[in-house]
């Protein structure tokens, strides 16, 4: 039996639905009438099906969203139909309550088609005409699943195997390539249909036989592979955007081919979004996306990422898609961000102590400082306290300073020295208050909650530049390392 799953859409029996989402994808009539000519119209014929009604979905980004609904008509077909066509792209039939499914393409040029297929066996069943397209697609499901059987019989048996598999290693290598090769001819004979863009897209670059030591040969081979990996990708394509292709490639790409780090992150958005940019829906969905991760993180330093993505994109006019407020909104917070990332110098800030003198933090001659911004009636400060505590009598003998501003404004500030000598702040940190925001502290430092912690070296850069009391000591460690060896 041919288990047709298509090897791009991987598990998708489950598959999440929403409808009037806001991805770029329109919400449909739920298949209502005009007298107005139909532009797409999808005719579905179903054997042994009890229901009265379908669903149809499509694929859009890293998911399917439920688009319409159809109530079986009087002689016993469902069809799906509107005024406007549709976009190229994956489609699913979808069989209520269990979710079975038919999968399906839907190109520029062909929008009406007929679909059949018994419930009791879809796989085997399934016919669509009306749609040269899909007479592709499903040929290439067949031969697909015809190759990785035979793929996973060789598995087995080089698993099996007590002595040399290198035989039938090499004949599971050309039955991948056959695979490519099949890719590759369906691009040259059909180049326009929406099959050849999938399943061109899904295609790698072959990697060259390198010479030398193990080692530098799979580094080697990594560096061909991540330079040259959106070779066969359009990632301009709507068609792409709208099947598992698209997402699955960048994922991985940010995933599993980036060192998980701020700069490494920068430079493969800066290869990724260049590409897209020519397809405004997609680049528009991967800049929202990314915007949106990157401007919420609270993995150290990612919020350089955000900061990049601002000034390389906003700040230069290429998001023109973006309202004015949410521009004006996001440019300002990456304002506020920009001057405190890690690395960057500590703003200059001039505070006072208990006595009413006037501090600089640039005065202060430490190793490392350990800078908070409390404030005394914070629950989350007061649950903070005795970590503070604690870290300034493990550290303070070793040339490291807790500088803490209290951020209680007014008169009320007053009310910052007897919780420090509560606390035990007074004997063990370098307390200080800002009553008035003389210094700015609020709008340098982009105070919004308390406690703010950061970590400054001798001289006064920033070593992190916002972690939780609870990890101050095995951050501090960490960071202390790195910083001492230079990295």
């Amino acid at each position: 039996m041919v288990r047709m799953l298509f090897i791009l859409t991987l598990a998708i029996l489950n598959f999440p639905f929403a409808s009037g989402q806001n991805n770029g994808m329109r919400k449909l009539d739920s298949g209502q009438k005009s007298n107005q000519s139909t532009s797409y119209e999808i005719t579905v014929r179903l054997q042994n099906y009890t229901g009265k009604e379908i669903y149809m979905a499509q694929y859009y980004a890293d998911k399917p969203y439920l688009m319409d609904t159809v109530r079986m008509s009087e002689n016993g077909t469902f069809v799906f139909s509107g005024n406007e066509p549709l976009n190229a792209g994956m489609y699913f039939i979808v069989l209520p309550p269990k979710n079975d499914f038919l999968q399906f393409v839907l190109s520029e040029t062909e929008q009406k088609l007929t679909i059949s297929a018994d419930v009791k066996n879809i796989p085997n069943s399934i016919e669509i005409s009306g749609s040269p397209d899909n007479t592709l697609f499903y040929k290439y499901l067949r031969y697909v699943e015809e190759q990785q059987k035979a793929i996973r019989e060789i598995n087995d048996q080089i698993n099996a195997a007590t002595g040399s598999t290198e035989a039938l290693e090499e004949k599971r290598k050309r039955l991948r390539e056959e695979i490519d090769e099949y890719k590759m001819d369906l691009h040259r004979k059909h180049p326009t249909t929406v099959t050849s863009r999938i399943t061109y897209a899904d295609l790698e670059k072959p990697i060259p036989e390198y010479e030398g030591d193990e080692e530098a040969v799979k580094m080697k081979k990594f560096y061909f592979k991540r330079a040259h990996y959106f070779d066969y990708v359009d990632l301009s394509s709507e068609v792409l955007l709208r099947s598992p292709v698209m997402m699955k490639k960048v994922d991985f790409y940010l995933e599993k081919m980036t060192p998980q780090s701020a700069d490494s992150i920068i430079k493969a958005l800066d290869v990724i979004l260049p590409l897209a940019q020519n397809g405004e829906e997609c680049f528009r969905y991967l800049f929202i996306q990314y915007i949106n991760e990157y401007g919420q993180t609270q993995t150290l330093n990612f919020d350089k990422i955000f900061v990049h993505l601002v000034n390389t994109w906003i700040n230069t006019g290429k998001a023109e898609f973006l309202e004015p407020d949410v521009k004006r909104k996001l440019v300002e917070k990456a304002s506020k961000m920009e001057p405190i990332l890690i690395g960057k110098p500590a703003p200059e800030i001039t505070v006072q102590n208990q006595d009413g003198n006037l501090v600089n933090l640039y005065d202060i001659d430490a190793e490392y400082m350990v800078m908070v911004f409390w404030k005394p009636d914070c629950p989350t400060c007061q649950k903070a306290a005795p970590y503070l505590v604690k870290f300034a009598d493990k550290y303070k003998p070793q040339g490291v300073d807790v500088f803490a501003v209290c951020v209680t404004q007014g008169d009320e500030s007053s009310t910052c020295w007897d919780y420090a000598d509560e606390k035990g702040y007074s004997e063990r940190f370098l307390n200080t208050i800002d009553p008035y925001n003389s210094s700015r502290f609020y709008q340098k430092y982009d105070v919004r909650t308390t406690p703010r912690i950061m970590i400054l070296n001798k001289a006064k850069e920033i070593l992190v530049n916002m972690c939780g009391a609870q990890q101050l000591e095995e951050i501090f460690e960490a960071v202390r390392e790195r910083d001492q060896n230079g990295e």
